[in-house]
């Protein structure tokens, strides 16, 4: 028989054998419940929490190799259709007269022009349908230009460059330049 103390009213308590592996007592003077001290706490083994770490860096690991595989970029062109967000958003929120009226009909890749010095990082073209201030159906092709955030910043008129290029993106033989030199000398770019 072992002695033990009650941590709440004192009163010695002898435990037989049997009782000694108990968690848990009550106490006979106080009626409470306490811990049985001869009783060793089962302690976490210290090697299941490096177990664990190594659990848990393998999954911010796979889980941030998996998002590495979404495409990085913000501005970029859809799977399902081809189109830009963003560009869609500012036609129907900025620039059309009627959004509801909005039909799209070609979109470019978009390119991406980080290394020019024109404050934009995005270039896309795209070709639309809607109706203008009185009622009529038009179609307008325009070049859209977006920054780092994918705000759009610039839009450019220039039907011509985007059918030229249009048109020369399916000549896979010519370079960039022979594509550009036919694009300047049918705009008159010549001197």
């Amino acid at each position: 028989m072992k002695d033990v103390i009650c941590p709440y009213c004192n009163t010695h308590l002898l435990l037989s054998k049997e009782i000694e592996k108990v968690e848990f007592l009550k106490c006979s003077g106080c009626n409470k419940d306490f811990q049985n001290p001869l009783v060793q706490i089962k302690s976490v083994n210290p090697n299941i929490w490096s177990k664990i770490l190594i659990g848990l860096g393998v999954l911010l690991i796979a889980y941030f190799s998996f998002k590495g595989g979404e495409n990085k970029e913000k501005v970029y062109n859809s799977e399902y259709d081809g189109s830009v967000h963003q560009v869609e958003r500012y036609l129907k929120s900025t620039y059309l007269k009627d959004p509801d009226s909005y039909q799209s009909i070609k979109w470019s890749k978009v390119m991406d022009m980080k290394h020019n010095n024109y404050g934009y990082r995005y270039k896309v073209m795209h070709k639309y349908k809607a109706s203008n201030s009185f009622g009529a159906i038009i179609i307008e092709s325009k070049i859209f230009f977006l920054d780092n955030e994918g705000k759009v910043v610039d839009i450019s008129n220039d039907d011509n460059l985007y059918n030229s290029l249009e048109a020369t993106k399916s000549s896979q033989n010519k370079s960039f330049a022979e594509q550009m030199e036919k694009y300047q000398k049918d705009n008159d770019w010549g001197e």
